[in-house]
């Protein structure tokens, strides 16, 4: 666990000087460096009462864990003086706000070099109480627990990058996931061949893109499952629609009363015709007989019966002709666009099958 902490040498014994830098000078540092470690992390918490709250705790905690022997030993804090360099604290508050200053900094420039991740100030806050909490007080030392901070900003972000995830489909999800684990491994493997100590941050980002890829894979399969149910669900109402126009339509011209037809259960051979491509349902209805039949009892000319047949099978006179000419003629021109002749065999078949 990577943790940091500066300290001073003989903390007991250091005497510490103030120095009062001149007017002016702190506003003129401002203008030239801008903002502070703690400006920023103010506006993160948008409350300067918070932060004042959570810097006297911090110092409490300091001086709650200082050694019994230096507050028995302090000659300010028992009374004994007034003098303000008698503190035996001073060194330790020093230390622990030298501590602060320098973890904040590194705080600061982590949020404000992902702040596409880190966007949100409900989650900006949040993250800047926990970066207290990574702070570890002991004999009024101070160490910063980097390892710690660094696993909440991957939570931060982590949870950023789920909510980006569910705005865009699965399969473009796939494709960013797929290249930035490929980024990743890279990064792991080459610290594995120069046997370099592997940072914390990159195992949980493997894991997390490794997770989403197999979540979005699984969701883009669910997805394809669904539009495959939603489809046949569709093609079946489609085959019910089209056996409840065409069927009613067929049996108006006798098609029951066929030689061919009427000792076969015709809702099961109608719904094998309707629901076949136009080609398939002439060839069938001309073996059957029905075309002639049609012809030879509610027709007057070949062109009649087309457009009657058309009307019945919600097709075009034009395709109909076309193909009961290639039927009938074996040297019709037709055959090269219409193709009913091709499926003769077929239409046998399946007949000889019902019998």
């Amino acid at each position: 666990m990577k943790q940091i902490g500066i300290r001073i040498e003989d903390i007991e014994n250091v005497k510490t000087n103030t120095v009062q830098l001149p007017k002016g000078t702190l506003s003129s540092l401002e203008k030239k460096y801008g903002k502070t470690p703690s400006d920023y992390i103010i506006k993160y918490l948008n409350s300067t009462k918070l932060y004042e709250e959570i810097f006297i705790k911090f110092t409490h905690y300091v001086h709650n864990t200082l050694p019994k022997k230096i507050k028995s030993s302090c000659l300010y804090c028992n009374g004994d003086s007034k003098n303000q360099s008698d503190k035996k604290c001073t060194n330790y508050g020093v230390e622990a706000n030298t501590n602060l200053f320098f973890a904040s900094h590194h705080f600061v420039t982590i949020v404000e070099n992902n702040k596409h991740l880190i966007n949100k100030p409900e989650d900006l806050k949040q993250l800047t109480l926990n970066f207290f909490e990574c702070f570890l007080f002991n004999n009024g030392r101070v160490i910063y627990n980097i390892d710690k901070m660094t696993m909440y900003c991957l939570r931060v972000g982590f949870k950023t990058l789920s909510q980006l995830f569910t705005s865009d489909e699965p399969l473009n999800n796939m494709n960013n996931i797929i290249d930035t684990l490929d980024s990743l491994n890279s990064q792991f493997l080459e610290f594995k061949m120069f046997n370099d100590e592997i940072p914390i941050h990159l195992e949980p980002q493997i894991d997390f893109f490794n997770n989403k890829l197999n979540t979005y894979k699984t969701k883009h399969f669910i997805n394809q499952e669904l539009k495959k149910r939603i489809k046949d669900e569709i093609n079946i109402e489609n085959i019910k629609s089209k056996q409840e126009k065409i069927l009613p339509k067929l049996i108006q011209y006798k098609f029951n009363e066929l030689e061919k037809v009427k000792h076969l259960n015709i809702k099961n051979l109608s719904t094998h015709i309707v629901n076949s491509n136009l080609p398939y349902q002439i060839a069938y209805l001309y073996y059957l007989g029905f075309i002639d039949s049609v012809l030879k009892n509610y027709c007057k000319s070949q062109s009649e019966m087309q457009k009657l047949i058309a009307k019945i099978l919600d097709s075009n006179a034009r395709s109909i002709r076309g193909n009961i000419n290639g039927l009938k003629n074996e040297k019709s021109k037709d055959k090269k666009r219409y193709t009913a002749y091709l499926h003769t065999n077929k239409v046998i078949e399946h007949y000889q099958s019902l019998k």
